[in-house]
């Protein structure tokens, strides 16, 4: 064999090698769906700019029921007062009870950056006996549109979710 064609065989066996070491190491990177494990009972919102809403799930037997052992009715009271619309709590319930990651971004010493600093970030908390199930910090979309900057868990590192939850905000107790 020549010189070249050794060379040239060489060449295509050190990229083959590069390109299965770079698949093996990134074989774990990809979306994480962070599900949560019960269901969420109260969420406490906190955003920029309003006092904080508190929605708590009441259950009730309807008052048009002679069995009081039937169905209970589940309604989501708004800090302890008035009942909310079912459109904007199925909304919270879909964001909070799975959140699609794309990946990590940046740490949390560049949370300006990302709008997910105190008086610019939305923050929802999913409890359940009250115990925290779900932190979920929502700062400014990408510039893509389609994804959100944001924070889960109480961890610092600055993730890619899919969807714009935020958009959804400011709510009050009046637009729920």
């Amino acid at each position: 064999m020549s010189k070249k064609r050794i060379a040239l065989l060489s060449g295509i066996v050190i990229l083959a090698i590069v390109w299965i070491v770079q698949l093996v190491q990134n074989s774990g990177d990809g979306i994480t769906v962070l599900k949560l494990k019960k269901d969420a009972t109260e969420f406490i919102i906190e955003q920029p700019d309003a006092d904080p809403i508190t929605l708590t799930l009441a259950k009730s037997v309807p008052a048009n029921s002679d069995d009081p052992d039937g169905k209970q009715l589940e309604q989501w009271v708004i800090n302890g007062g008035d009942v909310a619309g079912t459109e904007k709590i199925d909304m919270i319930k879909k964001v909070m009870n799975s959140i699609k990651v794309l990946g990590i971004v940046s740490s949390a010493n560049d949370l300006s950056t990302y709008e997910l600093d105190e008086g610019k970030a939305i923050t929802i908390t999913a409890k359940a006996d009250d115990k925290v199930l779900r932190t979920l910090v929502l700062g400014k979309e990408s510039s893509t549109g389609s994804q959100t900057y944001a924070q889960v868990d109480g961890k610092s590192d600055i993730v890619v979710i899919t969807g714009t939850p935020g958009s959804n905000f400011p709510l009050t107790a009046d637009n729920l």
